[in-house]
């Protein structure tokens, strides 16, 4: 309708598209209709440019909704709308683009990812460098502007060039059952933030009982007397609770869980995302089943059941049902008659949140220890 209104007006002799949501079929379909209209660029900026150019979220998910194919749209020097917002520091626009599928690693003409594109703002662009960092970019690029920026990079890099080590599982058949989940009894645990929870057992508001919650900290089962074996089997039921920001992109993060055997290594090492709402949705924010800082899997990746547990958090006056339960198994090498499992939370929280409730938790809703 706009683009007939300008074409019948016999006045408008030129006509800048710069501000203008039109399409590239849009403009030819005004010259052919006035060609004598002098407009300007000779390739119009596209409906998903413009707003992504003017941090508008919803208008970039208007264009997105009607035409998913526009995440691969690209105006001058071959730019994706990831670029557009990379450059302009939309943090926002880059998660939905990136929720919507749109790839990390897509290169412009002159070779520069998106991340490439946001190191060239510095330490203005922190935001979005870790945004694409966790959503899984290449940190081998230059930095044109030393600094925190670099930092970022440099952080990043020595965490995939030396990540956790995890212990080796087995197919060993264990059958013997050392240990059931029943009580408090073999179990401690020690703070490793400021927000812990005691140690005891709960029940979740839809009725399943469990060992929690637990917030940042330690929690230690130790067993003695263990039969002679080679190996140890491990089923553990995981409840993941509240907003667990996975990679941290998006919020206070990394979040992990981190599960050990001492003497024995590292079974578990990984990030969990629980956040699906608005621009978080589809995300590429979890690292498990991978271990951090490999992985980028969208929420709730593996989970048996989601929202099944009934917690609900309030959050800038809105409801969230925010909640995993993983399954879990490892068997592994392990001898001697003392045996102990460390379960770590090892996440971030915001200053502001004070009380456990506030941020995310974790608990215990099953554990079978196992020998052959």
């Amino acid at each position: 309708k706009g683009l007939r209104t300008l074409a019948s007006s016999s006045k408008l002799e030129e006509l800048s598209l710069t501000e203008t949501d039109v399409t590239d079929a849009g403009l030819s379909a005004l010259r052919k209709a006035r060609p004598g209209i002098d407009a300007t660029p000779a390739q119009a900026i596209t409906p998903i440019f413009l707003y992504a150019a003017k941090r508008d979220l919803e208008g970039v998910r208007r264009v997105l909704d009607r035409a998913p194919q526009a995440l691969w749209q690209r105006k001058e020097w071959g730019n994706l709308p990831l670029h557009s917002a990379a450059s302009q520091g939309s943090t926002d626009v880059a998660a939905l683009l990136l929720g919507r599928g749109a790839s990390i690693e897509a290169t412009n003409y002159n070779g520069e990812t998106a991340l490439q594109i946001a190191t060239k703002s510095g330490r203005s662009n922190l935001p979005m460098m870790r945004l694409l960092l966790a959503a899984g970019a290449n940190p081998n690029v230059e930095v044109p502007d030393p600094g925190s920026a670099q930092a970022l990079l440099s952080e990043m890099r020595t965490l995939r060039q030396k990540p956790v080590a995890l212990v080796p599982m087995t197919n060993a058949v264990c059958s013997r059952t050392a240990y059931t989940l029943s009580g408090l009894q073999n179990w401690t645990t020690q703070p490793l933030g400021r927000l812990v929870g005691p140690l005891s057992g709960n029940r979740s508001p839809s009725g399943r009982d469990f060992l929690g919650l637990f917030g940042q900290q330690s929690v230690t089962l130790k067993l003695t007397g263990l039969p002679t074996h080679g190996n140890v089997s491990i089923d553990l039921q995981l409840f993941l609770i509240g907003s667990w920001d996975g990679n941290g992109g998006t919020g206070n993060g990394p979040d992990l869980i981190d599960i050990a055997v001492p003497g024995v290594g590292t079974l578990l090492h990984s990030t969990f995302f629980n956040n699906t709402e608005g621009t978080d949705a589809g995300l590429p924010m979890q690292s498990f089943p991978d271990p951090y800082p490999f992985g980028f899997h969208v929420a709730y990746n593996g989970a048996a059941e989601t929202r099944s547990l009934g917690f609900k958090e309030t959050w800038t006056q809105r409801a969230y049902e925010r909640n995993g339960v993983y399954k879990l198994r490892f068997t592994f090498a392990h001898q001697g008659p003392d045996f102990e499992l460390v379960l770590s939370g090892l996440t971030i929280a915001q200053a502001s949140v004070q009380t456990l409730d506030r941020d995310e938790t974790w608990g215990i809703g099953g554990l079978v220890v196992k020998t052959d």
